[in-house]
């Protein structure tokens, strides 16, 4: 019959001051670990477009521009951190701006995407739909943009002329966000950690593992802790 043993931990710290700054160590220690192991249902989904080719189908540029700006992005936060479809309720943030106009989550009328995962590890966008509405600006009235592709309509001010732009090359990328809060305590946790120990110290971690099979990570930091 194997030797079953439990997994236990064991920390040296050298140079701390006192008892009480090695308790702060070891009672925050265990919310460092949790933070960082989050729950994925804790974040969210930044989904970021890049848009190149961009042509003009009809109409003169419009005065704010000299060129056809490339790349354009656009960018969406999601209420989600894992694959499935996405609608307009979904998306708590959203941008692209364009020459002198600027679009926001309060400017989307409909937003429609489907997140996949991939090999089990990567999340792609399957397909992607998005409607902003009409924006004024300085040099364009009734400025709009829609994917896919990537369509500018409006009115250029100084000519009169209305003009309609497109970009028919993307790529998009799909980001975990962490929690915010989440963040906040692991660096809350990390500080002290920090104040728990001014010297140069020494961290020695022994996991102790079935058969008496032993592992150690020492990792060394040097010179005085400015806490």
């Amino acid at each position: 019959m194997k030797d079953y043993r439990p997994v236990c931990a064991c920390f040296i710290l050298p140079g701390c001051r006192s008892r009480a700054r090695l308790g702060w160590a070891f009672a925050v220690l265990p919310l460092l670990l949790w933070t960082l192991q989050a729950p994925a249902d804790a974040a969210a989904l930044k989904l970021d477009v890049t848009y190149t080719n961009g042509q003009i189908l009809s109409g003169p540029l419009s005065a704010d521009l000299t060129e056809l700006p490339t790349p354009v992005l656009a960018s969406f936060t999601l209420a989600g951190s894992a694959a499935g479809v996405y609608d307009l309720d979904d998306v708590l943030e959203a941008s692209l701006a364009f020459g002198d106009g600027a679009w926001s989550r309060g400017d989307l009328q409909s937003f429609a995407a489907t997140v996949e995962l991939i090999q089990g590890a990567f999340l792609i966008v399957n397909s992607l739909s998005y409607a902003y509405a009409p924006i004024d600006t300085p040099a364009v009235s009734g400025r709009l943009g829609a994917n896919f592709p990537l369509d500018i309509q409006g009115t250029d001010r100084a000519s009169g002329l209305a003009f309609h732009y497109q970009y028919d090359m993307s790529t998009q990328t799909v980001t975990v966000v962490p929690e915010p809060s989440s963040v906040a305590l692991a660096t809350l946790a990390l500080g002290w950690l920090g104040l728990a120990c001014r010297r140069r110290r020494s961290v020695v971690i022994t996991l102790s593992v079935m058969n008496s099979l032993t592992r150690s990570v020492t990792a060394t930091r040097s010179g005085k802790n400015p806490c």
